[in-house]
């Protein structure tokens, strides 16, 4: 989801980091979810390969930003050496595609720890030990991913301090689905939340905004406020004053709507409607909504400490 966030709304973005992901377009690919995930020369070939992406990237025309502006940007890439969810091939071709628009210099790329197909913390009091387990997908592997995504996209200097979980807020993500569209229709949940440090809060043109797009089973629904609480970026958060808006997947497996639980709709098929991964997708759309709406989520005066931890369905 974050690459299409990154091509989709590139004049909004000063940069993004994708962990275990695949380039854009990659859906347009035979059998997408396993051609974007497990490497197959045959069914990339027959797309073309990175030539076929960069065409359909280029055919969308004004239907998402000018890729002009990617030139400007930064990129992180991270793979863990266990990760058995994405091929490492697929996090190298999305590094080739990417260069073609940014050149090599604003691409960072960590391919050497061995996690799984999970978030990766430096704290050991949050996550798994690093391996191939995943689970929660948070791994502390003495590796503070957070920090270095920040600092690289130049959203991060100064070093992390303790965060305050009562800086999170609650966001009702209902208010901001596209026009004719419910959160539930679009498969994203009633609420989202949003990490506002104290100074963002008095003055949010003074803050920068990142969004954090969970994994797969890594929703407030299914590990409650672990990835929330515990990404690490929260840290970075209050050291820099950055507000971090953690939109929320819908649990959407339960409707049967889903190949895995609670995904982002990448692939247009779970919600996000035909231009799933245009800025009229239903979901990026709805993700933009709460962006531009930033100044005021800042200075939400309803804490997410206040209220009762959402449950965990699925795992503690």
């Amino acid at each position: 989801m974050a690459a299409q966030h990154f091509v989709a709304y590139s004049a909004s973005c000063k940069g993004a980091g994708i962990v275990g992901g695949s380039p854009y377009g990659c859906p347009s690919i035979a059998e997408p979810v396993k051609s974007c995930a497990h490497y197959n020369q045959n069914r990339w070939s027959k797309a073309g390969g990175l030539q076929g992406l960069w065409s359909y990237t280029a055919n969308k025309g004004n239907k998402i930003d000018s890729t002009s502006n990617l030139k400007k940007s930064k990129l992180y890439l991270f793979q863990g050496t266990n990760d058995r969810v994405v091929d490492m091939k697929i996090m190298t071709e999305t590094r080739d595609y990417f260069k073609h628009y940014l050149g090599s210099a604003n691409i960072k790329s960590k391919f050497d720890i061995p996690a799984s197909h999970a978030w990766v913390v430096g704290d050991r009091t949050h996550g798994n030990k690093c391996d191939q387990s995943g689970k929660p997908m948070i791994q502390h592997c003495n590796y503070d991913m957070a920090g270095e995504i920040l600092s690289w996209v130049g959203a991060g200097s100064k070093a992390k301090v303790k965060s305050n979980n009562k800086h999170i807020y609650e966001i009702d993500q209902r208010k901001y689905a596209p026009s004719g569209q419910t959160a539930s229709r679009i498969s994203m949940a009633n609420f989202g939340y949003a990490y506002v440090p104290s100074k963002c809060r008095s003055n949010p043109s003074s803050c920068a905004i990142h969004v954090a797009y969970h994994g797969c089973v890594q929703s407030v629904s299914y590990i409650g406020m672990t990835f929330v609480q515990e990404s690490g970026l929260n840290e970075h958060a209050e050291a820099n004053g950055i507000v971090v808006i953690y939109p929320q997947s819908y649990n959407n497996l339960k409707l049967g709507l889903n190949y895995n639980t609670a995904c982002w709709d990448w692939l247009g098929k779970y919600g996000a409607g035909p231009h799933f991964d245009e800025k009229r997708g239903y979901q990026l759309e709805a993700v933009i909504n709460m962006v531009k709406d930033y100044a005021n989520i800042a200075k939400l005066s309803s804490a997410y400490s206040a209220r009762s931890p959402p449950a965990n369905s699925t795992m503690a």
